[in-house]
């Protein structure tokens, strides 16, 4: 299922997420340019939270609850969430250029 539309959904209101952001160490344009966005109300394992959305394509997406409310901060979306790589790029210009990879927990850590 194509999620595009959910993630410029998130897009527009990712203002709202600077705080979030800033206290993670990610300027805005940075998040700008891995399209993270912003869901002020989003069904979160059955419940209302609040999330930030994290492309990996655009069939496939992290939503990051930063809520506080869950143990459980990350849901998966999309087909094949198995094997999804945020920023896979990366690696292919990394084994192009033979510039060094950084393996993080998670995609905020990669930011």
């Amino acid at each position: 299922m194509d999620r595009t539309g959910l993630i410029h959904a998130g897009l527009k209101n990712i203002k709202k997420a600077a705080d979030y952001l800033e206290s993670r160490g990610i300027q805005r344009c940075l998040a700008a340019e891995y399209s993270v966005g912003y869901m002020p109300k989003f069904n979160f394992l059955g419940t209302d939270g609040i999330g930030l959305v994290i492309p990996i394509d655009k069939y496939r997406l992290t939503v990051r609850d930063i809520s506080g409310n869950y143990k459980d901060r990350y849901l998966k979306l999309g087909s094949g969430t198995v094997g999804g790589v945020f920023n896979s790029d990366a690696i292919l210009h990394s084994c192009e250029s033979g510039k060094p990879v950084f393996v993080t927990e998670g995609e905020l850590d990669a930011l």
